[in-house]
């Protein structure tokens, strides 16, 4: 008899933490994977400060900030071409559609992309 209340106190517990664990595992993937995106963009926002309004009809080399984060940094012009940085020699689906992006992309993969236009006017554009 004693042992099958041990036996039932431990499987309580192990379905105990079982159900809490996966919850807390989750959200802290996606609390980690925020705030790697986070990264991406801010570096991708600080890139735009070198990048001149004119830079698709300008031919003049374009420099992009280095960092010490792990983010990789891609410019490219309305056509989808890389202008600038590292990235695909051309852009994806959601960067080639935008009128000249910055896009910045994590060493697993993930990554963000901001048009020019609403970073120079300050409206931060919209991440994917």
């Amino acid at each position: 008899m004693r042992r099958r209340i041990l036996l039932a106190i431990f499987a309580v517990a192990a379905l105990a933490i079982a159900l809490f664990a996966v919850p807390l595992a989750v959200v802290v993937e996606r609390f980690v994977d925020q705030d790697a995106m986070l990264r991406v963009e801010r570096q991708a926002i600080l890139a735009t400060r070198v990048v001149p309004e004119d830079f698709a009809t300008v031919h003049d080399p374009i420099e992009l900030p280095a960092n010490t984060a792990g983010i990789h940094l891609g410019l490219y012009d309305p056509r989808g071409s890389l202008v600038a940085g590292t990235g695909p020699k051309t852009a994806d689906a959601a960067t080639a559609g935008r009128n000249g992006a910055a896009q910045g992309t994590r060493p697993d993969g993930g990554g963000s992309s901001r048009p020019l236009a609403d970073l120079h006017a300050g409206r931060g554009g919209t991440g994917h």
